[in-house]
C-alpha cells in the first residue's frame, strides 16, 4: 500500500477520496488551510495523519470540463485588468490546475502527473443540483494515486471517470506551461524544483 496526500481533503471530493483509500488500506495524509479545518478533516477521517512530503511518485491534479473555458493567455492571472466574474475565474483556475499536471509531467518525468474532472456533482461547489454521480466523482482520483493499471501509470493525460478525455489545447504548449510557472514563481516566491 502506498502514502497519499490529499490536498483539500477537509471535505467535499477530497475527503471523500480520504476515505476511499483509508478503506482500501492506504497510509493518508490530509491538508487544511486551518488547524481548525485541520481538525474538522482528521475527525471525519480518523485514521488519516499529517506529515511533510518530498518529491511525490504521482500527482492528481482536480481540474474541471470547465477548463475548456479558460483563458489560456494567462494576460490576467491576478484578474487586476477586468471586473470580477466567477466563472471565468473558476475556469481559468481549473485550466492552470490542469496546465501545472502537464507541466510537471514534462518536468519531472520520474513524477506521474496527471489532471482529471469529476463530473458536477453534488457538493457545496456543484449545488444540490448537479447531475453527475457523487460516488463515481472520487474514484478517478484514487485510480490515479494508487492503482497499477496500466490506464492509470501514465503521465501528462487528462482523465474523466477513469477514460482519457479530449482537453483545452494549450494544456499541450509548453511556452504556456513555462510562463504559468514563473507566474507561480513570481506569485509565491517559491521556484519549482528541477
Amino acid at each position: 500500500m502506498s502514502g497519499v496526500f490529499i490536498t483539500g481533503s477537509a471535505d467535499g471530493l477530497g475527503q471523500m477520496a480520504a476515505r476511499l483509500l483509508v478503506d482500501a488500506g492506504h497510509q493518508v495524509v490530509l491538508h487544511a488551510r486551518s488547524a481548525a479545518r485541520a481538525e474538522q478533516a482528521l475527525r471525519a477521517v480518523p485514521q488519516a495523519q499529517a506529515a511533510l512530503i518530498d518529491k511525490p511518485q504521482r500527482l492528481v491534479y482536480l481540474s474541471s470540463g470547465l477548463h475548456r473555458s479558460g483563458d489560456a493567455s494567462l494576460d490576467d492571472l491576478a484578474w487586476e485588468r477586468r471586473p470580477w466574474q466567477g466563472t471565468g475565474a473558476y475556469s481559468d483556475s481549473k485550466l492552470h490546475d490542469a496546465l501545472l499536471a502537464f507541466a510537471i509531467a514534462r518536468r519531472w518525468p520520474g513524477v506521474l502527473s496527471n489532471a482529471l474532472e469529476p463530473g458536477w456533482v453534488a457538493t457545496k461547489m456543484g449545488g444540490a443540483g448537479a447531475p453527475d454521480d457523487l460516488q463515481a466523482a472520487p474514484k478517478t482520483q484514487v485510480w490515479l494515486a494508487v492503482s497499477d493499471e496500466p490506464a492509470a501509470t501514465v503521465s501528462g493525460a487528462y482523465f474523466y471517470h477513469m477514460k482519457p478525455r479530449e482537453t483545452h489545447p494549450a494544456l499541450h504548449d509548453v511556452a504556456v506551461q513555462e510562463r504559468l510557472i514563473q507566474a507561480c514563481e513570481v506569485f509565491s516566491g517559491i521556484r519549482l524544483p528541477d
